[in-house]
């Protein structure tokens, strides 16, 4: 198990969870090279042998909403690390699919668990690093598509020089298999990180100095919009002046709105 520093980004832990994406992105690459064969194997037309990539697009489709609150409820590691056995599981049986029909259901399992692992994943890596290092971390995490998927694509030449489609799909889950058991040995850190909660919602605290300055620019806000909308004659709205400043107002008096509300909290962790 890998131990975090409070005061440092555990860059280990980024990368790792980095390769979790990289491998489901796997499971997107290893198609097109192979489908052909698998045309040949299951005697399927070109619209069919479609689908069993495009499920992928139909599972994020129907899913996708609801898997973001599933990993809100049940824990985003939990998520992530159910994502990658959903993976080998539907790779294993889909290596075995005797009829067009199965390999189809298995490739849905596949869809299921790799976005499992892309809804959960980004917000495991934005728990544990700094907030100065969050973009970084994020924008490593924003190529595990193009990287695994990529690199499903070189590899897969050397792969069917000793073996078919099959064998690609057991070689996935394997791979799979032995990264899910490491990560979840090296992200263990991750589900206890109640002691990293105070440290981010202190520098989140606002002061009691900033509450005040909230509130009195918020009554401002308060006092321009009303002289706007009722285009009373008050002072806030009379100093500014000719019609341009006016409109101009109505701009920045709803823009202050946004930015400063009426009180000030620091956000839910």
């Amino acid at each position: 198990m890998i131990k975090m520093d409070d005061t440092k980004t555990p860059w280990r832990i980024v990368l790792l969870l980095f390769g979790a994406g990289l491998l489901s992105a796997f499971q997107v690459g290893k198609v097109p090279p192979v489908i052909m064969d698998i045309r040949i194997d299951m005697g399927i037309s070109l619209f069919y042998a479609g689908w069993i990539l495009s499920i992928f697009n139909f599972t994020g489709l129907v899913m996708g909403t609801i898997t973001g609150v599933i990993a809100d409820t049940f824990g985003h590691r939990r998520l992530m690390i159910t994502g990658l056995v959903l993976q080998i599981v539907g790779s294993i049986l889909g290596s075995f699919s005797s009829t067009y029909s199965l390999l189809l259901v298995t490739r849905f399992i596949e869809g299921a668990g790799f976005l499992a692992v892309i809804v959960s994943t980004p917000a495991l890596i934005f728990k544990i690093v700094k907030t100065k290092d969050v973009k970084v971390a994020l924008s490593i995490w924003s190529c595990y598509l193009p990287a695994g998927a990529s690199l499903m694509m070189i590899l897969l030449p050397l792969i069917l020089t000793t073996s078919n489609w099959r064998g690609v799909w057991q070689i996935n889950a394997f791979i799979l298999f032995l990264y899910t058991i490491w990560l979840f040995r090296e992200t263990t850190s991750i589900a206890v990180l109640k002691q990293l909660k105070p440290t981010r919602a202190a520098s989140t605290q606002v002061s009691p100095n900033q509450l005040k300055s909230n509130r009195v620019k918020s009554n401002r806000v308060n006092q321009l919009l009303k002289d706007i909308i009722c285009k009373g004659d008050s002072m806030e709205y009379n100093k500014l002046g000719n019609t341009g400043l006016k409109v101009s107002a109505i701009d920045i008096a709803f823009h202050l709105w946004i930015a400063e509300p009426p009180t000030a909290r620091a956000p839910n962790m």
